[in-house]
């Protein structure tokens, strides 16, 4: 077991139809997020590593080898209550998919919401799944945990093991992230830094290189993170200069095809923050505790000045969608392009959020209380 199961652990230790989780601090410094790698501004207004450094870290940790290839289990169709917990959200298919964990099974469980209505769709043999791909049509999806990933082609009613190229299939818990398009699914192999993709339909993963040029040379470079934003993929990559803390992200169409660079817009340990259309950089200014929010969109050239707003220390920043970010703090704030307004996040002290989708007039947002429901952009949320 590793640190991000251990903070997982102290949280999400409840069944599925809890309507009181309790809370712990120690989920917030250990949680990486596919969508919104959590950015938490300190004293000096600086963005922290964070759950970026559990996840590049902590999870190289593991020393379990993957389990055998478990059987597909069949769907379960029974609705669950209120979440306890809301560990990936996804939006595919006209519907909200959620992966939470059940206590009385020791699993974590897919459920989907139609509307007001949940199907609990899928039992994986695992807990602590947080880490969920779907295709925008919902059919095709990739999910994983404990050194594993799994697939579906059917809309999620049945999941079956990958079983993946020798040298994707790393031995360390906890060592993949997921991002899939709707032409392919892409895998980053944490125990190595090395990227995959599969076309969609499938589960042929193949090593897929991001180039970068050095003074002399071009060689394929280790990638931290990989995410789909809207028809483009971008991929976070490691240092390639002694010294350095980041690199240029590069991002390409769909296929990973003609990377380009796409420079932060500040020095530091700035970390990317995503929904499924943009992507966001928070900068501190020197007026602390002023910052400002960049973003980038598929097409754009480069991040350009989203929002200048003071970000408490310890604020909770989650992009919500390409023209709103939420501010969780002492006071919560929704950030809008050049503007900010109240928001009420009805919630226990020291909670975290770190996962966001849009479905139609819905967000939803994913935190340590449980999954939350706005119905007006994000300015004001209930639980449900």
């Amino acid at each position: 077991m590793n640190r991000l199961e251990d903070a997982l652990r102290e949280t999400f230790d409840s069944d599925l139809t809890t309507t009181e989780p309790p809370s712990a601090p120690g989920v917030r410094a250990a949680v990486r997020r596919r969508r919104t790698t959590r950015a938490v501004v300190g004293a000096t207004a600086a963005v922290t590593l964070g759950a970026v450094a559990a996840a590049s870290l902590g999870l190289r940790d593991g020393d379990r080898t993957p389990a055998p290839t478990p059987s597909p289990t069949p769907a379960v169709t029974d609705a669950p209550g209120a979440l306890a917990s809301a560990l990936a959200l996804e939006s595919a298919g006209g519907a909200l998919f959620a992966t939470t964990d059940d206590a009385a099974c020791g699993c974590s469980v897919l459920v989907r919401r139609d509307g007001d209505r949940w199907t609990r769709l899928h039992a994986f043999p695992v807990p602590y799944v947080d880490r969920l791909a779907l295709t925008p049509d919902g059919r095709d999806g990739w999910a994983a945990a404990d050194g594993r990933v799994w697939s579906t082609h059917d809309g999620g009613s049945t999941w079956q093991r990958v079983q993946l190229p020798s040298r994707a299939d790393g031995d360390v818990t906890d060592s993949y992230l997921v991002a899939a398009s709707s032409s392919y699914a892409w895998l980053v192999n944490l125990a190595d830094d090395s990227l995959w993709r599969s076309p969609v339909g499938t589960d042929t993963f193949e090593q897929h290189g991001v180039p970068v040029e050095t003074e002399t040379s071009s060689m394929d470079t280790r990638v931290w993170d990989v995410r789909v934003i809207g028809d483009s993929v971008v991929a976070d990559l490691a240092p390639t200069e002694e010294g350095e803390v980041t690199s240029a992200p590069k991002t390409a169409d769909e296929k990973g095809i003609a990377w380009e660079d796409l420079p932060r817009p500040c020095a530091g340990d700035t970390r990317l923050l995503s929904s499924d259309d943009a992507v966001f950089v928070v900068c501190p200014d020197a007026g602390e505790p002023e910052a400002t929010v960049y973003r980038w969109r598929p097409g754009e050239r480069g991040f350009t000045g989203f929002s200048n707003a003071p970000l408490p220390p310890g604020a909770d920043v989650v992009p919500l969608s390409a023209d709103r970010v939420l501010v969780l703090g002492e006071q919560d704030r929704l950030l809008t392009e050049g503007a900010a307004v109240a928001a009420d996040l009805p919630r226990g002290p020291d909670t975290s959020a770190w996962d966001a989708v849009v479905l139609d007039d819905r967000t939803y947002l994913a935190t340590t209380d449980g999954l939350y429901e706005s119905t007006d952009g994000g300015r004001s949320w209930r639980r449900i």
